[in-house]
């Protein structure tokens, strides 16, 4: 069970990473899309 939440919340640092690392996806997104991540 931990190692399930561990995996999950390591895949949503790695998404949000990219998404911080790239403005074209901020751009596209609108903000409430990432404040509800």
């Amino acid at each position: 069970m931990s190692s399930g939440s561990y995996k999950y919340e390591s895949l949503g640092k790695d998404l949000f990473e990219y998404i911080k690392g790239d403005p074209y996806v901020i751009q596209g997104l609108p903000l409430e899309a990432i404040k509800n991540f």
